[in-house]
């Protein structure tokens, strides 16, 4: 079935994006936007109804009085967290979710990158998504890293930072594709990202260990000092451990290393 909420969805999504150093996950299934590893918007929609939740302590009491929103669950509305939620008998005010949006983004951005911004928002995303840039070419018969996780939007954020290093890498979900891939195309590095899912892929972890050369695999996400624990006892030919994303700028240094 298609989403007739897919341009709006769209339209939310590129506000979001046009902030500093914002990049999109999807941790539980949902689109989430970050900044320094930060969720600052939760951007949703399926057939009935569009969703957003924002951080909007200043706006937070005058955008509860309109039946479309209500503080956010699990006690974050007392942080200032709200959810909106839109359906085709609502008229969604997209110009001030945009500035909503906006001011979400400023409570939870550095400040260096706030500092950094005018005074009065960015102003509207455009109309269109601009092209991507031109990927930078790298060997595709040199397969440097394999990355493995069910985040789609984290693996490809690090293949496109590998490839900006001179690195070709391979997205796989954490299934047996990842290790066929892994047996087959023999990669130098293979990452196993644990954000999404973390118990299906640390069952791919043994496997993934001894299809990899000796010292190169690593485990990135890692959520906790508990689950560290859990890793090491079930992969101890683990290289690395992180709680980093796979393309998160420490991260990408130490898999150079690495390679």
């Amino acid at each position: 079935m298609s989403n007739p909420h897919a341009d709006l969805h769209d339209r939310l999504l590129r506000s979001a994006l046009r902030l500093p150093e914002s990049y999109v996950e999807s941790p539980w299934g949902h689109l989430v936007v970050k900044v320094n590893k930060k969720i600052f918007a939760f951007i949703d929609s399926s057939a009935e109804r569009v969703h957003l939740g924002l951080k909007i302590k200043r706006s937070q009491l005058d955008v509860l009085e309109h039946g479309w929103a209500v503080p956010m669950g699990y006690g974050m509305g007392r942080h200032g967290w709200v959810s909106m939620s839109f359906d085709a008998a609502t008229a969604l005010p997209f110009e001030q979710c945009v500035d909503w949006l906006d001011e979400s983004y400023r409570d939870v951005a550095p400040k260096r990158l706030v500092k950094a911004l005018p005074p009065e928002g960015v102003g509207p995303a455009p109309a269109l998504a601009p092209p991507p840039p031109p990927e930078p070419q790298v060997d595709p018969d040199d397969l440097a890293v394999l990355l493995v996780g069910n985040d789609t939007y984290r693996l490809e954020r690090g293949r496109l930072a590998l490839a900006h290093l001179g690195h070709a890498a391979v997205c796989a979900a954490a299934d047996d594709d990842a290790l066929d891939i892994a047996g087959s195309a023999e990669p130098r590095l293979v990452v196993l990202d644990l954000s999404k899912d973390a118990t299906q892929c640390l069952e791919l972890g043994p496997a993934l260990g001894m299809l990899t050369p000796e010292g190169k695999l690593v485990i990135a996400g890692l959520r906790d000092a508990k689950q560290q624990r859990k890793v090491e006892a079930a992969v101890p030919a683990a290289a690395l451990l992180s709680k980093e994303a796979p393309g998160a700028p420490k991260l990408l240094k130490q898999l150079a290393e690495l390679l």
